[in-house]
Parts: structure tokens; C-alpha cells; sequence
């Protein structure tokens, strides 16, 4: 076990700062975002206006029919939560984005990690840059309800553990479109 944690420090897959302050920022963000979803009232946004003026004006950006929240049991929370939760899609992204960058050429089962890619593989990644724009956007559709695996809308301990999976979700698809343009059009240089 100790030989495997010493390949995987020896592998560099984070090797900048910014990877390294990007990780700390989504911890530290998530931490948070659990404490407001455990411990929050549930009329938050009735009792900080502030608050709900801030949560308004995010909603506007990340649920544009304005369900966000609707199927909960503690929608307020639910709004608060993934407002601030919003503000980890770019750090997110920017793991995401280092680590594809890293497996190139180094895991070679994937379409996305080969080394050279022949002009089929582009088409196909091409085809397939649709499929992962319509995830981003059923990803974005998320109401705050539950769901066959976790239970957001029902358990406040769900929704902060676990709700963290949405902007995870929406950043990594976007990651992995925007490599997937880098490797197309760009070519194969990864370094």
C-alpha cells in the first residue's frame, strides 16, 4: 500500500498551484455548503434579505425556469446551497481540465487519453460533443428534488454531502468538451 502512495505523489497529477488552491477552495466551499445545508433555518431567504437578493440574482444564471428548489422539502436551503455551490464549477473545471491533461498518452483505453488520434476519433469526438452539451444543460435543470440514488430533497444531510455532485457534473462535462475541442482542433500537443 505504501509503494502504491508513493507512484501515485511520484505521478505529478496536481502539480501547480492553482490545482492545489483550486482543490482547497472546493473543500473549503463545500464545508461550508454543508454546514448551511445541516444547519440553516428554513425560511433563510425570508429572514436575510440580503441573502435573498444575492440568491435571485444566481438563480437567474443557473436555473432559467426558475425551479430550482421547487420539489424540496426546505427550498430556501436548497436555493442558498446551490448558489454558493455555483462558485465551484470553475475550480472544478480546472481540476477536471489538469487531470485529463495529465492522462494523456498514459492511459491509453480511452478515446480521449490517446496519444495520436486518427482522423475517425475526431469525427467521433466531434459527434459526441452534443451528448455532453445535454448533459450540462439536464444537469442544470436540477429542481432540488430527490432522486433514484440520493434523497436532496427529503434529507438536508443528502443534499449537503452528496448535492456537491451537480456543479461537479456540469464542470467536468465542460472540461471534457473543452478537451476534447483542444485535442480536435488544436491537435495532439499536451504538454
Amino acid at each position: 500500500m505504501h509503494a502504491q502512495v508513493e507512484k501515485s505523489m511520484k505521478s505529478k497529477v496536481f502539480e501547480s498551484r492553482l490545482e492545489i488552491l483550486s482543490m482547497y477552495v472546493v473543500m473549503a466551499m463545500w464545508c461550508v455548503g454543508i454546514f448551511i445545508a445541516i444547519f440553516a433555518p428554513i425560511d433563510i431567504l425570508e429572514k436575510a434579505p440580503l441573502l435573498k437578493t444575492y440568491v435571485n440574482q444566481i438563480l437567474r444564471l443557473i436555473s432559467s425556469e426558475g425551479k430550482l428548489g421547487s420539489q424540496s422539502n426546505f427550498p430556501q436551503v436548497t436555493q442558498l446551497y446551490y448558489a454558493l455551490l455555483v462558485w465551484t464549477i470553475p475550480f472544478f473545471f480546472i481540476i477536471s481540465h489538469s487531470w485529463m491533461m495529465t492522462r494523456v498518452a498514459k492511459d491509453r483505453d480511452g478515446l480521449l487519453f490517446k496519444e495520436r488520434l486518427s482522423m475517425a476519433n475526431k469525427v467521433w469526438l466531434i459527434l459526441l460533443l452534443p451528448i455532453w452539451v445535454a448533459f450540462i444543460y439536464f444537469a442544470s435543470l436540477n429542481h432540488g428534488g430527490d432522486t433514484r440514488l440520493v434523497s436532496f430533497g427529503a434529507s438536508r444531510w443528502a443534499l449537503g454531502l452528496f448535492g456537491i455532485a451537480f456543479p461537479l457534473g456540469v464542470a467536468a462535462m465542460m472540461a471534457v468538451i473543452a478537451f476534447s475541442v483542444r485535442r480536435v482542433f488544436f491537435g495532439d500537443k499536451y504538454e
